[in-house]
């Protein structure tokens, strides 16, 4: 969970946090730089109250590239 001290958003949870799906995102093969990048991005519009539509092409590139489900009894494994 990440500590956010604003209720500026719909998805913000009552005591102040944002649950990201890690199970989700990981069995699409996000990697630790997406995951990054992700983070960075929900801190700048949360925190430093930028405007959402700035990481549009961002977000859609990275949610573009995670188009494939992997489990765990998958051969070829998640990259």
């Amino acid at each position: 969970m990440i500590p956010l001290y604003t209720n500026r958003y719909e998805g913000i949870q009552k005591n102040g946090t944002v649950r990201l799906g890690a199970q989700e995102i990981t069995r699409r093969g996000i990697s630790l730089e997406q995951v990054d990048v992700i983070v960075d991005i929900i801190m700048n519009i949360l925190v430093k109250k930028e405007e959402p539509i700035k990481y549009r092409d961002v977000i859609k590139e990275i949610s573009t590239s995670l188009n494939k489900v992997y489990y765990s009894f998958d051969i070829e494994c998640s990259p």
